[in-house]
C-alpha cells in the first residue's frame, strides 16, 4: 500500500510537472499566434491599404545611381538655360479684359432661348433687386435644339429709403 501510495504521489509531481511545462508551452504559443496575427494585419494593410511612395521600402538589391561629382552635359545646361527663360516669359503679368469680354459664349447664339425666371415666393414691401444669377442648359426635344435660361432672382434688398 506504501508503496502504491508512493508510485501514485511520484505520478501526480510528474502530471504536475508535465501540467506546468505544458502550460508555459501554451502562453509561447499564444504570444507567437498573436505576433503572427499583428504581423499579417500589418501586411495586409501594407497590401491593400492606402499606398504612399515614402513608404516603399528601398530594395536593397537594387543598385543605386551616384551623379555627385560627375560633370553637366552642354545640352543640360542649354536646357535649363531654356526652361528658365521660357518660366520667365510665362510669369509676365496678364492684361486684365472686362467681364463680357471673359465670359466664355458655349452655345451658338442663333440658337432659341427659352427663358425661365425664379423669384422668392415671399418679399417684403418695397425690396428692389440687386442682382440675378443666369444658367444656360442646352435641352433637347427631338428635332430641335434650344437653350433654356434660368435667371434666378433670389438677390432682394429692402429699400432704405421710402
Amino acid at each position: 500500500m506504501k508503496r502504491r501510495l508512493a508510485a501514485l504521489t511520484a505520478e501526480r509531481d510528474s502530471l504536475r510537472s508535465t501540467a506546468e511545462r505544458l502550460s508555459s508551452e501554451r502562453d509561447n504559443l499564444q504570444g507567437v499566434v498573436e505576433k503572427m496575427q499583428d504581423e499579417l494585419r500589418r501586411l495586409r494593410r501594407m497590401l491593400f491599404g492606402r499606398k504612399s511612395e515614402r513608404f516603399i521600402p528601398s530594395d536593397p538589391s537594387q543598385l543605386k545611381l551616384d551623379f555627385e561629382g560627375v560633370a553637366e552635359l552642354k545640352e543640360e545646361r542649354e536646357y535649363s538655360v531654356l526652361q528658365g527663360k521660357a518660366a520667365h516669359k510665362e510669369s509676365a503679368p496678364r492684361i486684365k479684359r472686362p467681364v463680357e469680354e471673359r465670359q466664355r459664349r458655349i452655345f451658338s447664339e442663333h440658337l432659341e432661348r427659352r427663358d425661365e425666371i425664379i423669384e422668392p415666393d415671399e418679399l417684403p414691401a418695397e425690396s428692389k433687386r440687386i442682382g440675378e444669377e443666369i444658367t444656360e442648359l442646352l435641352e433637347y426635344n427631338p428635332g430641335v435644339l434650344y437653350i433654356r435660361r434660368l435667371i434666378c432672382r433670389a438677390e432682394w434688398r429692402r429699400s432704405r429709403y421710402r
